[in-house]
């Protein structure tokens, strides 16, 4: 698995031109790799959010209280409960049109419907799309669910970011056709990772 650090080396690799220690701090760096991480866990959770999958079990909540979202969790993609079968979610001005266990959220939670069955008082588990934890140094591993095959997108990344902060506008162009062909490559395999088991779950 790939740390900040041999992503920041990737990056200056892509250009003879870049120089690390005048252009940009380490600091800066980590923060370029940490943003661009997180960019395209988002972009793939805004696809297919079972590519970077996790499933969580939120206990049940206390009275009046909801189910708290996991707090890694970008996009919610399904939610069961403790026998296994799916608790929808509804629209909260929709509850009365519920069958079986469901329930609606408001902010980052989620109430029980009242419907029968009602799930209020289940651990309840949570499928989603997840947000990577920050990366906040250069021997910090990239998540475990990213693949290093992908790792020319992040060092592209911080290639860009050095020559648009020294102003090498050729490079940038250079830069930007390649980004953009890779992330092409990305986004198609993203949305073809296992198709058949998510409609699946998401047709319930």
């Amino acid at each position: 698995m790939s740390t900040v650090q041999n992503i920041i080396d990737g990056g200056l690799a892509w250009s003879t031109a870049s120089d690390q220690d005048v252009l940009a701090t380490d600091a800066q760096l980590i923060a370029v790799v940490d943003l661009a991480q997180k960019k395209y866990f988002s972009l793939a959770n805004s696809i297919n959010p079972a590519f970077f999958g996790k499933r969580d079990t939120v206990a049940a909540p206390g009275a009046n209280t909801p189910w708290a979202s996991p707090s890694d969790a970008e996009v919610i993609y399904r939610i069961e409960d403790a026998s296994g079968e799916r608790v929808r979610v509804v629209d909260i001005n929709n509850q009365e049109a519920a069958y079986g266990p469901a329930v609606y959220h408001v902010g980052q939670g989620f109430y029980s419907t009242g419907t029968d069955p009602n799930p209020a008082s289940e651990t309840l588990t949570f499928f989603f799309g997840k947000q990577p934890a920050t990366v906040a140094a250069v021997d910090t591993s990239l998540d475990g669910l990213w693949h290093d095959g992908d790792d020319s997108i992040l060092e592209l990344e911080v290639a860009m970011h050095l020559a648009v902060k020294d102003g090498r506008a050729d490079d940038v162009a250079m830069l930007s056709g390649l980004l953009e062909g890779r992330v092409n490559i990305f986004t198609a395999k993203v949305a073809a990772f296992d198709a058949s088991v998510t409609e699946a779950r998401l047709g319930g």
